[in-house]
């Protein structure tokens, strides 16, 4: 699993590389709450997200008793960054928007 814990002095808005990067290799990724994790992945079941130090715990100790689960969520995220936020799909995006602009 990757830990992403952001930086609130260097993050403006959005998500930073750590939130995608580590699906490439199907591995699950917990990260703190950030507003726009839940605009590119579905919480629970692509990507998991604590308030606190009791949440991470849980979720350690949950992976730890069901590595399935962990494996499950890695893949769950690995699809969406491939279907939704690849450098295709965002040069896709961006091309639609300069189109609907004129």
């Amino acid at each position: 699993m990757a830990l992403n814990i952001s930086n609130i002095e260097h993050v403006l808005h959005g998500l930073n590389q750590r939130n995608f990067a580590p699906y490439l290799g199907g591995t699950p990724v917990i990260s703190d709450a950030q507003a726009d994790i839940a605009n590119c992945f579905d919480v629970g079941s692509e990507m998991l997200v604590f308030h606190n130090h009791e949440e991470l715990n849980a979720i350690y100790a949950d992976f730890l008793a069901s590595p399935q689960k962990a494996a499950i969520i890695g893949e769950n995220g690995k699809r969406r960054v491939l279907a939704d936020h690849s450098i295709g799909e965002r040069l896709a995006a961006i091309a639609d928007a300069l189109t609907l602009s004129h």
